[in-house]
């Protein structure tokens, strides 16, 4: 008969209470987002190609450790870290939120938004969370507007 000593056993033991741990914690938050976006501000709108807008969201860490998130950069779009913001990158411990404050520039798009924000730890583009498809940026950019009752805005010349 083949007796394991103690010490061998125990180490057995805890090397499959380690894998069981890590399963659990790989399952408990499997499909869940590490990092959640709710918009404060209209996220769908049209914007003249020489106006600027702003989209504010609350994003919250949801994982148990502190993590620092980047933002994946979008052509005519800033964070504006100013007034307690988000910095940029910004740093979130666990479960705590800060406003991101985006800046839109029309003249400095490459085109209209149709996605993002887009976050990743450590800018990891492996690692990256969005709003859902509701929530995400809808930006139509237009040379001008016009409006029902006939008044346009238009580009200065």
């Amino acid at each position: 008969m083949n007796i394991l000593p103690v010490a061998a056993f125990r180490r057995s033991l805890a090397r499959i209470a380690a894998a069981v741990a890590l399963a659990y914690a790989c399952t408990a938050t499997a499909g869940q987002p590490l990092l959640t976006f709710v918009p404060l501000t209209p996220t769908t709108f049209v914007l003249p190609v020489d106006g600027e807008g702003s989209v504010q969201y609350v994003v919250t860490n949801q994982s148990v450790v502190t993590r620092t998130f980047a933002m994946t950069p979008i052509p005519g779009v800033d964070i504006d870290t100013s007034g307690g913001h988000c910095a940029d990158p910004f740093v979130l411990a666990s479960h705590q939120s800060c406003t991101l404050a985006l800046h839109l520039v029309g003249s400095a798009m490459s085109g209209d938004i149709d996605g993002g924000p887009v976050a990743c730890i450590d800018g990891n583009p492996l690692q990256c969370w969005q709003p859902s498809a509701a929530d995400q940026l809808h930006v139509t950019l237009v040379d001008d507007i016009v409006f029902a009752d006939g008044f346009e805005i238009a580009p200065s010349a």
